[in-house]
């Protein structure tokens, strides 16, 4: 006799396995358990990542290809918000504001007129333009940022060019000399150049 499940008991199956799936997505793109649980509906971060391990338990894992692809797809979102950052206009600010700089040139209204305003002696005095100073640390560190993706997906897709070592200087036969020295001032018993023998204990 075939055991039918109610339409609720169904429907609340589907909607756990939905939610273990999108924990095990955001898990994927680095979010922290706090962060799963709150965007998913569990109760805790351990409720989290519980649901996590038990998709994995009933889930076959990604394979090799399958783990790179979504490594390399948080490179890709990741570097996107540090060109975002590069394309991004920053300015100089501290506890007061904006910092800026004066350019020495009197601001003109609407109808090219200098600017004056009145000081605290009652006195006109003209209104000078400030230019706001542009802070490039935001954009240096995001280009560092980026140079680092690009090195972690050269490393993770193996773009890389083995490190070819070259040794002509005589660097190394000097070092095996020192280490033959080495031996025969320690008594330590040596194979003549050019023999197959095998050193006898």
């Amino acid at each position: 006799m075939v055991r039918r499940m109610d339409p609720e008991s169904v429907q609340a199956r589907l909607n756990a396995r939905q939610k273990r799936e999108r924990a095990v997505q955001l898990r994927i793109q680095s979010y922290t358990w706090s962060q799963i649980a709150s965007a998913v509906g569990y109760a805790s971060p351990s409720a989290a990542y519980q649901a996590v391990v038990e998709y994995f338990k009933k889930y076959p894992s990604p394979d090799a290809d399958q783990l790179r692809q979504m490594e390399n797809e948080k490179l890709d979102r990741l570097e996107g918000d540090m060109i975002a950052i590069l394309e991004r206009q920053h300015i100089v600010v501290n506890t007061k504001g904006i910092v800026g700089r004066y350019t020495g040139r009197i601001q003109r209204d609407e109808l090219g007129e200098p600017m004056y305003a009145e000081g605290s002696d009652g006195k006109l005095r003209p209104v000078y333009e400030i230019q706001e100073l542009q802070d490039d640390d935001p954009a240096i560190r995001a280009a560092s940022t980026i140079l680092q993706i690009h090195k972690r997906r050269a490393a993770l897709n193996g773009l890389d060019m083995p490190v070819k070592i070259q040794l002509d200087d005589g660097s190394v036969d000097d070092e095996i000399r020192e280490l033959v020295e080495a031996l025969v001032a320690k008594g330590e018993p040596q194979v003549p150049a050019g023999s197959n023998e095998e050193v006898q204990q």
